[in-house]
């Protein structure tokens, strides 16, 4: 045992001991192949503690839904109300992890496309040094030159699922919920991703209930457990994964305005609605279909 993974021994069974102190009905620890970890129960719930090491040190996830009750009081016990708020993300990034997230969710045009990374330690002080984060705090011309960047050093550690609005508008009314499509599209990319390396551990841009992803790997198949956070582009993969995301939506918008000789706008403001309103009355409805996402309100304004 090298030093790291005493360490996060040390630490687990420190978090253990506390715990069981406090009452808490606290499982035995368990070794995986980058971690320790145990699980917390109650009458309604469980939880799960998480140490895991690595070359980059220890690492410390609370997984479990951080709506119920349970979760809540481990998490202000053992870290504080805001436990991934405030532990420096540089502490809560896994030594090797798939990432993943969405783009084109919110906009009534264009594509909803998922991208998943597979990130590592290696990768960590370059997607720093060129300013890798939330793409939603990056403007258009910075996200396509940040996702070239980006691929260019994973090589083949990504994977992008576009959901062109044809195919979109089909697949929404087969699952009849948009998280439900997401939890597909999520799980598509992840699959995608686990065929070119197998990896422990999945964290996911959270979009609704867990469910919606982890139905797809149950059974035994898959060795993989998956943290849907809030807000989940802390981590350097997920934010990664929304940079390339967001370039694939932001170039068909490119691509789609020049072709049609139309700005064609993001969003589902009026704006939308007056561009869409233009390309129904000047190419038809039928055309328009392939442009939007059909179940946004946008579409029954145009009636």
């Amino acid at each position: 045992m090298n030093k790291v993974e005493s360490e996060a021994l040390k630490i687990i069974k420190n978090y253990s001991a506390d715990l069981i102190r406090k009452k808490f009905s606290v499982f035995d620890i368990e070794r995986n192949k980058y971690n320790y970890e145990f699980v917390i129960k109650d009458i309604h719930d469980k939880v799960k503690l998480l140490v895991y090491f690595g070359k980059k040190g220890t690492k410390t996830l609370l997984q479990g839904n951080s709506e119920n009750k349970l979760y809540k009081e481990i998490n202000d016990y053992l870290f504080g109300s805001n436990l991934l708020a405030q532990v420096n993300e540089i502490e809560l990034e896994p030594a090797e992890y798939i990432g993943t997230d969405e783009s084109g969710k919110g906009d009534y045009f264009g594509p909803l496309v998922v991208c998943g990374v597979i990130m590592n330690a290696s990768h960590v002080d370059y997607f720093r040094q060129i300013g890798v984060k939330d793409s939603k705090l990056i403007d258009d011309l910075s996200i396509l030159i940040l996702a070239d960047k980006i691929k260019n050093v994973l090589g083949n550690e990504f994977s992008v699922l576009k959901i062109k609005p044809l195919k979109y508008n089909e697949l929404q009314q087969q699952f009849g919920n948009v998280n439900k499509l997401l939890g597909w599209a999520h799980s598509q990319v992840i699959k995608n991703l686990l065929q070119i390396q197998k990896v422990e551990t999945i964290i996911c841009d959270k979009f609704g209930k867990p469910e919606h992803i982890d139905k797809y790997f149950t059974g035994g198949e898959y060795e993989t457990k998956i943290f849907q956070y809030t807000k989940a582009e802390r981590f350097l993969g997920v934010a990664a994964a929304s940079i390339i995301a967001r370039s694939e939506v932001v170039n068909w918008f490119r691509l789609a305005s020049e072709k049609l000789q139309c700005e064609i706008p993001l969003g589902a403001s009026e704006s939308v609605d007056r561009t869409a309103s233009h390309l129904k009355k000047t190419y038809g409805s039928e055309f328009l279909s392939k442009l939007v996402k059909l179940h946004f309100k946008n579409s029954s304004k145009l009636k």
